[in-house]
């Protein structure tokens, strides 16, 4: 609402009033503090511009005589002043006369620094109109004067939504108090147009057959007495769009008159004029759409619309309507009971009404005599007090499932009374008070008792049909699944699925194992948190009593029915007191056991148990389960014969890859030694070597040959082993001198890794039974397994002692240690855990294979223990120690065997890369090499190789194959990659060990022009790196 307010010709048009005179010698102080703020002298200047610039609220600075220093953009919008017309106006052009001492007491409260409070004040648009405003005051002092910072919160949409929470709150109130129109009419006017501040309002509503407007009621201020505008708005007749109660109901939309006197569509302006009427509004009242009338107001000042206060109006103008549409239908429902009473009682039908506590409010005459009673009788009695208990029942239950569901539902009720049984169709619906609130049943019954009986035999033909259809679409599902896979446990898995709900309320497949234990593999329920539960019952006591009906189906495999279980059966069959607290959990009634049989041989059992659907199991239940159940066993029984079969041919082919691997290892580890020494033994023959170099040749040559004599003795051991032919001399021995002879073999090759060997001995443990020779060789290779396996710098220790009557040894690393994964296979012949042609150790995977069948010849045994990879290893024999000590056979030392690869060629004024991770054979390859002039690089790795690719490309590359990380394939690979001039292109040879026409096909087709298979001629290697250099025939 708005309203008009006058202010001076002064106030309209502010402006600074300065002397033209005035001498400059002093500058002035707003100039001053304007001049600061420009040069950001002020602290915090621009950050308190930039706040207040963004700010909502209006800001307004002022020095200590209320001049406006800044005025932000919000003042503007405030009060409809632009900017630079505020600057140096006093601050009283922002507030009306009457408030301007307040404002002083404020600015010297905020001077004496008082905390300040906010408060409410007028403030004064540019417009005239008073502005509700929230203020707050800041005082701050610059060069020894005085300013105030004014936050001013417009609150005219607050206070306006106040005023029309009070109108809307008052209106409700009002409403809810009055029990007819009439009643209500006066206070609604009043209490509208005292909150809003009007002083006339009257309240028209519509002659419905006639489509007009009559007045019902006029209500004016006790001091804006209207009688002649009451007068004439009681007697006079609207029309659709005639004045503002017509316009209203024309447009369905609320309306406004700044000035009634002024309007030509007015009929009372005259006598509005007369009275001191000018401002008016009207809003209609509706209901759904439809205008059942119109309430006008009417102020003795020219009101500008104002319309927030109509789209307040248009809520309290259905408020109205929804009070009056109720009353009305109040009314109508009275004359219409009479009416509706009558077709009641002449029904021959049986209707009646009862409140949500079952008592009979009404019931005809025919609702009556089909309860046996009178209309007297049944009236505010409830069905337990009329009929049998159990009848009675059924009829409250019906009514409960209306009230809750609040539809209108059909029941099928037998009643039984003095006179007989009878059917009845009977439909319920809610009973609702005029607020919509279900307060009872309205019900209608009809007698279906010759029909109900026909359409019971008619049902219970098409039931046993149906249930032979189910049968049948069940037993088609079951064997659909089990023909879907091979897998038995999966299949189960789903068929005991779709026993649930179909045969069952939670079903079990249980399978016997080959041990005799049974293992649940399937659980289905129809509540998945029962199914949980029903999976504790997993593990099974033994039951060699025969106490679970499942122990004896499966013994005799012989199905069992069981009807109805009581706690005692199910007491019974509880293995514990925790599995009969799991029963009782899942609430068994009924249960069906069935046996898994295939081929006259008990393979399991399946369970089916009804708990929450109280079905209770008969004979064709068990019929169908013990056919679905045949189906099954002879599905589980195919499924295991085809996964031996798989089983069978999946180890069949490890075996055969076993068996490859191992020929491909042992042709290399082989090769690998005879090459190293025909290579260094030609070298002698052909005079080429000094005295040392051929001291050196022979100390090669022998290592070598005795790594090769000790790979031929381990593969001689397991061919003795497999043919049961390996035999131990077993006689008194001392197993420390033993220990101390196998160490004294591996020192050397520890000395040569850095490893640190620590032995520990007890003598109490020393004396054995057993083959000298045969346990030295255990020990020597577990001590020669722990240095091969560990790196440079580690150490191994080796601990002989006494545990109860065993003698004890144990070999521990600080190595690579063994996989989870492998450990299981550590002692397996022909098992290495690295068996690629990238491993980081040679060797036949042979070593340990002998050491626990050797162990085992002595009535010992022999386990691993490892943390994981990086965290060594542990290997334990364990001996028996003999009851009586003889005669010490000590054992034969025995040196340890080296591993070595060589090569000879001879080339001159030849770029050769040789790449090989064997010391040895890059020894002998760049000996021969150099004495045919060749320049000769050589690397250990295929990372080295790229290295001398990207510095100085070779003209010739000779690789090996099996090298750790990237092998030789890799190797050329990655050169082929490289640009012509970076070396793509280069010749290349392949040195490998390993010969099968399948490891030449891919040496060749990885990139090189050609191979040799160690070990190699001399005169083979210079011929073919001569001829990849393009010197055949240069002596």
């Amino acid at each position: 609402m708005a309203k008009r307010t006058e202010r001076s010709a002064e106030l309209q048009e502010p402006r600074v009033r300065r002397d033209p005179h005035r001498a400059p010698a002093a500058p002035d102080p707003l100039e001053t503090l304007a001049r600061d703020w420009a040069n950001d002298a002020l602290a915090g200047a621009e950050l308190y511009r930039t706040v207040a610039e963004t700010a909502t609220d209006a800001i307004v600075t002022i020095d200590e005589n209320s001049t406006i220093l800044f005025a932000n953009r919000a003042a503007e919008r405030t009060f409809g002043y632009g900017r630079e017309a505020l600057l140096g106006q006093p601050l009283t052009i922002l507030m009306p006369g009457d408030h301007r001492d307040a404002i002083q007491r404020h600015l010297r409260t905020a001077r004496r620094r008082v905390p300040w409070q906010a408060f409410e004040v007028p403030g004064l648009h540019k417009a005239g109109r008073l502005i509700p405003l929230e203020v707050s005051l800041g005082h701050f002092t610059q060069g020894g004067r005085h300013f105030f910072t004014s936050i001013m919160r417009d609150l005219t949409g607050r206070k306006r939504s106040e005023r029309r929470l009070a109108v809307q709150h008052a209106a409700t109130r009002i409403l809810a108090e009055s029990a007819t129109l009439a009643e209500a009419s006066s206070r609604i006017l009043e209490a509208i147009a005292e909150t809003l501040g009007w002083q006339v309002g009257a309240i028209w509503t519509v002659d419905r057959p006639r489509q007009v407007l009559r007045c019902v009621e006029v209500w004016h201020a006790p001091s804006a007495a209207v009688p002649e505008f009451e007068a004439i708005s009681r007697r006079t007749t609207l029309g659709r769009g005639e004045g503002l109660p017509g316009r209203v109901l024309a447009a369905g939309e609320p309306a406004w008159i700044c000035d009634v006197g002024d309007d030509p569509n007015f009929p009372r302006a005259a006598t509005a004029r007369r009275e001191g009427l000018h401002g008016a509004f009207g809003f209609p009242i509706r209901l759904a759409g439809e205008v059942l009338g119109v309430v006008e107001f009417f102020s003795r000042e020219i009101e500008q619309p104002d319309h927030e206060l109509l789209q307040m109006t248009e809520a309290i103008g259905s408020q109205i309507g929804q009070f009056m549409e109720r009353r009305r239908a109040e009314a109508a429902a009275r004359d219409s009971y009479a009416l509706l009473q009558a077709v009641i009682q002449g029904a021959t039908d049986p209707v009646f009404v009862k409140d949500v506590e079952g008592r009979y409010l009404m019931i005809n005459s025919a609702g009556a005599a089909a309860l046996g009673r009178t209309v007297d009788d049944v009236i505010g009695k409830d069905d337990t007090q009329l009929l049998p208990p159990e009848t009675a029942a059924a009829l409250q239950a019906d009514d409960r499932t209306v009230v809750t569901s609040e539809n209108t539902q059909t029941f099928e009720d037998v009643i039984t009374t003095a006179a007989g049984a009878r059917t009845y169709l009977t439909t319920k619906g809610p009973y609702r008070d005029p607020a919509g609130n279900v307060v009872g049943v309205i019900g209608i019954a009809r007698d279906i008792t010759e029909r109900s009986e026909l359409l019971a035999r008619e049902q219970a033909a098409r039931a046993a049909a149906e249930a032979a259809e189910r049968r049948a679409a069940f037993l088609a599902e079951g064997e659909r699944l089990l023909a879907s896979s091979l897998d038995f446990e999966t299949t189960l898995s789903t068929l005991a699925c779709l026993a649930v709900p179909e045969l069952a309320d939670w079903c079990s497949v249980d399978v016997l194992e080959a041990d005799g234990s049974v293992r649940r593999i399937a659980v289905a329920h129809a509540d998945p948190a029962k199914a949980e539960i029903a999976r504790t019952l997993q593990v099974y006591p033994p039951d060699p009593a025969g106490r679970h009906p499942r122990t004896r189906v499966l013994r005799t495999g012989r199905a069992e029915l069981i009807p109805e279980i009581t706690e005692a059966g199910l007491a019974a069959a509880a293995g514990s007191p925790e599995q009969f607290e799991v029963m009782r959990q899942l609430g068994y009634r009924s249960c069906m056991i069935v046996p898994l049989v295939a081929r006259g041989r008990s393979l399991g059992a399946m369970t089916f148990v009804t708990a929450e659907s109280g079905r209770r199991y008969g004979p064709p239940d068990l019929s169908l389960a013990q056919e679905l159940a045949a189906r099954a066993a002879l599905a589980v029984d195919n499924a295991r014969l085809y996964r031996e079969a798989q089983e069978a041919l999946a180890q069949a082919e490890r075996a055969n890859r076993t068996k490859d691997e191992f020929l491909a290892t042992v042709s290399h580890e082989l090769r690998t030694p005879l090459a190293a020494v025909l290579l260094w033994t030609r070298l002698m023959a052909r005079g080429s070597l000094d005295d040392a170099k051929k001291a050196r040749a022979l100390e090669l040559i022998e290592r070598n040959a005795k790594l090769q004599a000790q790979l031929v003795e381990d593969l001689l051991d397991v061919s003795r082993i497999i043919s049961g032919k390996l035999r131990v001399e077993v006689r008194p021995m001392d197993l420390a001198a033993a220990v101390e002879a196998a160490l004294d073999a591996i020192r050397p090759a520890a000395d040569a890794k850095a490893i640190r060997i620590e032995s520990s001995l007890d003598p109490a443990a020393a004396f054995v039974a057993g083959d000298p020779a045969r346990l030295q060789q255990v020990v020597w290779n577990l001590l020669s397994n722990a240095i091969k396996f560990t790196p440079k710098g580690g150490r191994v220790d080796i601990r002989l002692q006494r545990a109860e009557s065993h003698a004890e040894l144990t070999v521990s690393d600080t190595g690579e240690g063994i996989s989870a994964d492998f450990l299981p296979y550590v002692f397996e012949r022909f098992r290495q855990a690295d068996s690629t042609t990238t491993r980081a150790h040679a060797g036949l995977g042979l070593g340990l294979g002998i050491v626990r069948h050797l162990v085992e010849l002595h009535g010992g045994t022999v386990r691993a223990e490892s943390a994981g990879l990086g965290h060594g290893a542990t290997f334990i024999v364990c001996l028996p120690l003999p009851a009586v000590r003889g005669v010490y056979a000590r054992p034969e030392p025995a040196a340890a065997a080296e591993v070595s690869l060589d090569e000879l060629p001879a080339l001159d004024g030849v770029r050769v890369l040789v790449v090989d991770d064997e010391p040895d054979a890059r020894t002998a390859l760049v000996l021969i090499l150099q004495q045919r002039q060749a320049s000769v690089t050589a690397v250990g790795s295929a990372a080295e190789a790229i290295d001398v690719f990207e510095r100085d490309p070779p003209d010739v590359l000779l690789s090996d194959i099996a090298m750790p990380g990237d092998d030789g394939l890799s190797l050329i690979r990655r050169v082929r990659s490289l640009p012509r001039e970076r070396g793509g292109s280069v010749r290349a040879a392949a040195l490998t060990a390993y010969a099968s026409r399948d490891d030449r096909m891919r040496v060749l087709l990885a990139g090189y022009q050609t191979y040799l298979v160690k070990p190699v001629e001399p005169a083979e290697l210079l011929a073919v790196i001569a001829n990849l250099a393009g010197r055949t025939g240069t002596p």
